[in-house]
């Protein structure tokens, strides 16, 4: 039975006492001889609504997410527009496999456009990390990730590597913690000294950059972002 599935994004800064709804998401999925098909329509509606009840609408390009998944792979097309001539320029292929003899699950994705290939590799659980090493060759780039949680905190660590000059581009951590009323606060530090500040309950979450560890943050910059996701028909 497939299902049609509606996805919003709200965000709201308030130094501008308005509220924009950025992105509309429907999604429709369906399951045929096994095969999962799935379209993801994003439509950039761009509608503002300020304090005054002004209201302003911009409808932008729209684009659509293709997915055709089955056991362990997966072909993707990505981002396509009306600007989209060529299939290959956003076709993605995916496959997801076991390996026995290390214990890990590894997944190797092929994008047509560049004939980029990107591989990840995710080891087993050890001493409660679990971590991802990502190689992707178009960048030469090799991102390693690891979280742990320690107590109530939960612990998450990336950092890149350019794997030609074999030195780190950056890294960040960042720090989560349940606060009273089912809230979930996370602090987040890059290795360039900006970072953000995290309130997070239910659907709606706060978010505040900072740009540097050595100053007060700046309470104009702080974002509410609402997220709501549901089914709402099935086919």
């Amino acid at each position: 039975m497939g299902k049609i599935n509606i996805e919003t994004e709200v965000e709201s800064v308030l130094s501008e006492q308005s509220a924009t709804c950025e992105k509309l998401k429907i999604r429709v999925s369906e399951t045929v001889e096994g095969v999962n098909l799935s379209a993801k329509f994003v439509l950039p509606v761009n509608v503002e609504v300020s304090s005054k009840g002004n209201l302003d609408a911009n409808m932008q390009t729209s684009k659509v997410d293709l997915e055709a998944a089955k056991d362990f792979w997966k072909i993707k097309l990505d981002d396509v527009d009306q600007n989209t001539q060529n299939i290959m320029d956003v076709l993605k292929i995916s496959v997801r496999e076991k390996v026995s003899a290390i214990d890990s699950t590894a997944t190797l994705e092929w994008k047509a456009k560049g004939n980029a290939v990107k591989g990840i590799l995710e080891p087993p659980v050890f001493e409660g990390v679990k971590s991802t090493l990502e190689f992707d060759n178009s960048k030469k780039q090799l991102t390693v990730t690891a979280k742990k949680k320690i107590d109530k905190i939960d612990v998450s660590v990336k950092a890149d590597a350019n794997v030609k000059t074999q030195t780190f581009k950056g890294g960040k951590m960042t720090l989560s913690y349940p606060l009273p009323e089912g809230v979930k606060g996370s602090l987040e530090a890059s290795t360039n000294g900006s970072g953000k500040i995290t309130l997070r309950r239910g659907n709606l979450s706060a978010k505040m950059p900072l740009k540097n560890f050595t100053s007060a943050p700046n309470m104009n910059d702080v974002k509410l972002e609402f997220n709501y996701s549901t089914d709402i028909a099935s086919f």
